[in-house]
């Protein structure tokens, strides 16, 4: 049974994420994360290739692979790919070109796009009621939601825990949507983050940074990392991967490095 919006402020209340039930099941996102995988061992030059800004005016725009090395004393050094409705327009040339496991990846993130769209229609139907006019910031057109599904991967680091550094997402929310083991830890801060672990067909929804502007300050942002232990790890080159939904409202303001990474007392 899906939540009521009053479900789902309680939640956020008490641990700053609520649980959202999803069509697809575990073995279906893994599956789609398999094939992601798959895609990451062809040649870097291909890769590279499958990247877009569809609005270069705006950087949040961007879709397809980037490959990303560690900052500021940060250890998640990672691949990810970037799906959005856009990505098949401004890549087509390279998708038209490209080869089997690179159209089995496309066709499961597809898959999950659409899913993900459903959940945030459904999400946004019950906060219209108490915020009217909040859905139509999340829509190009009618059906074009401004999501984009994150298929992410953490190279292999070795013996010992490591770490995705704490911090809020941008834009609206994010719906952690699967991940290949435990470790992903939420709250209000540092003191109040615990592990969560997903159950099948269940998800999580966390406000962003900015996602209280859209309705009202009880929805704080969920702070949160990644402690990766060693014997957690994927595989030998890959630590772990995981599945987001972000999805992102118009007019929202462009957080720094330091808002996104400082830790904030509500």
């Amino acid at each position: 049974m899906f939540p009521s919006l009053e479900q789902i402020r309680k939640e956020i209340k008490e641990r700053n994420y609520a649980k959202i039930l999803f069509n697809l099941s575990r073995k279906e996102l893994y599956t789609a994360a398999v094939s992601f995988l798959e895609f990451l061992t062809l040649p870097s030059d291909f890769k590279n290739s499958f990247f877009a800004q569809y609005d270069p005016a705006d950087h949040r725009s961007e879709v397809g692979y980037q490959r990303k090395k560690k900052i500021n004393g940060s250890n998640d050094d990672k691949e990810f790919f970037h799906y959005h409705y856009m990505v098949e327009e401004c890549l087509k040339p390279v998708i038209d070109g490209a080869d089997e496991k690179t159209k089995q990846f496309l066709h499961h993130a597809r898959k999950i796009y659409k899913e993900a769209g459903g959940l945030v229609k459904n999400l946004l139907d019950l906060f219209e009621v108490e915020y009217p006019g909040i859905t139509a910031q999340f829509y190009d057109d009618i059906d074009k939601p401004r999501i984009f599904i994150r298929f992410l991967k953490y190279d292999a680091k070795g013996k010992g825990d490591f770490l995705a550094r704490g911090h809020y997402d941008k834009g609206a929310f994010a719906i952690a949507l699967s991940e290949s083991a435990p470790g992903l830890r939420i709250g209000k801060n540092d003191k109040t983050i615990k592990e969560v672990e997903h159950e099948e067909h269940t998800t999580f929804f966390m406000p962003a940074l900015y996602f209280s502007t859209l309705t009202d300050k009880e929805f704080t942002p969920a702070w949160h990392d990644v402690v990766q232990r060693s014997e957690d790890t994927f595989s030998d080159t890959v630590s772990r991967w995981a599945i987001v939904c972000f999805a992102d409202a118009k007019g929202m303001d462009v957080p720094t490095e330091a808002d996104t990474h400082t830790v904030k007392e509500y």
